[in-house]
């Protein structure tokens, strides 16, 4: 059945004209069901109680009002009309007034369609099981998910295909996921990415640039492989001090101090001695030779020349000059005198200066030797 003759009315909604009182003193009045909610559930009741089949207005069939045009008479000797409508009757004639027209007097309904709706994660259920709503009646609104849209590392980007606002036939909506990373509640793919790079501060002669690319910001900075290292010098971090966590695109330069012994201490911060080379006699054979500045470990830096003095041989340094720097130091020259013999005394030949020499003090002597004679001879005449 998918008619229902509406005579009985029921409990709803309606409106009604005045109550006019015609020529033959009948009263009437025209009723017209603004709500034909009441009558389906009616219908509902007597044909599908179980409700294994919903019924709904056929609105194809049904017109948009349902009119009655009804008359009253009074029972018995009723002389007040009360507003409740006792002591009244519906003019039997009316209904039969309006059974004869058939438009409007009978409510066509349908049997309403229905559809399933499922909700599933889209990776085998290892989110949630899939929701399904097996029995859902056709036009209605789509029910919704009902649970926790949470997946680690993910974030919930909506339905595909987009949830329908009304129920139109068997429905699965697949939860849609974007990768999250950084854990911020915002697709991966729609977030800006950063660039991190380490660089050693002289055109890669210590190490090529280091560079992490398509980084979120919030991720753990990515750190430098390996060791940096760099001849003659010590690794003194970097420049601007790597933060935890990324946030921008930064450089990260490295930061060098000098270690010329290669000690793993910077050459600033340690002590610095000095060697001095002396000749032991107060500069008569050389002046003091001094090297300052000099670190422990460094070679020992070597006397420039040849230590000489007249009348002696040089026979080493006091100390014995250390190999590598470990302290201030002073070395002194050693000498040993050279011992003269007789044949050292007698001119050689061909020495021109002692010959030219011993000629001269003779002459002198032969000289002063006649002026002696003759002033003696002088006196002797005298004293004649």
């Amino acid at each position: 059945n998918t008619i229902y003759y509406v005579k009985n009315l029921i409990p709803g909604s309606y409106t009604l004209t005045e109550l006019p009182k015609d020529a033959n003193g009948t009263f009437w009045y025209d009723l017209t069901i603004t709500d034909l909610t009441p009558y389906v559930d009616a219908f509902q009741t007597k044909y599908s109680p179980d409700k294994s089949k919903v019924y709904e207005l056929d609105t194809e069939k049904n017109l948009a009002t349902y009119s009655y045009k009804l008359s009253y008479k009074a029972t018995g000797t009723v002389v007040d009309y009360k507003q409740d409508g006792s002591g009244w009757t519906v003019d039997a004639s009316s209904w039969n007034n309006n059974k004869e027209q058939w438009n409007g007097k009978y409510l066509y309904v349908t049997a309403a369609g229905f559809s399933s709706v499922t909700y599933t994660d889209g990776v085998d259920g290892s989110i949630f099981a899939d929701q399904v709503y097996a029995k859902v009646k056709n036009g209605t609104a789509t029910p919704a998910f009902n649970g926790d849209l949470t997946r680690e590392g993910y974030v919930f980007t909506g339905w595909d295909p987009e949830v329908a606002a009304t129920v139109n036939g068997d429905a699965t909506y697949t939860a849609k996921w974007g990768e999250d990373k950084n854990g911020n509640g915002f697709p991966d793919d729609l977030e800006d990415k950063f660039i991190v790079t380490y660089t050693d501060g002289v055109s890669g002669e210590a190490f090529e640039d280091q560079v992490y690319s398509d980084l979120l910001s919030g991720l753990d900075t990515p750190a430098f492989n390996g060791t940096p290292a760099r001849k003659g010098y010590v690794f003194m971090g970097w420049n601007p001090a790597v933060t935890d966590k990324v946030s921008e695109s930064v450089i990260y330069t490295a930061q060098w101090e000098l270690d010329e012994n290669s000690n793993g201490i910077p050459d600033k911060e340690e002590e610095h001695y000095s060697v001095t080379y002396t000749d032991g006699v107060n500069g008569e054979a050389f002046a003091d030779q001094v090297y300052s500045d000099l670190l422990e470990g460094l070679n020992t830096p070597e006397f420039n020349g040849t230590p000489e003095r007249k009348g002696y041989v040089f026979a080493g340094w006091e100390p014995e000059v250390a190999k590598t720097v470990s302290g201030n130091a002073t070395y002194t020259a050693k000498w040993s005198k050279i011992e003269s013999t007789d044949e050292d005394d007698v001119p050689k030949t061909g020495d021109t200066t002692a010959s030219s020499m011993a000629t001269m003090l003779t002459s002198l002597a032969c000289m002063g030797l006649a002026v002696m004679l003759l002033l003696a001879r002088s006196k002797a005449q005298k004293n004649r």
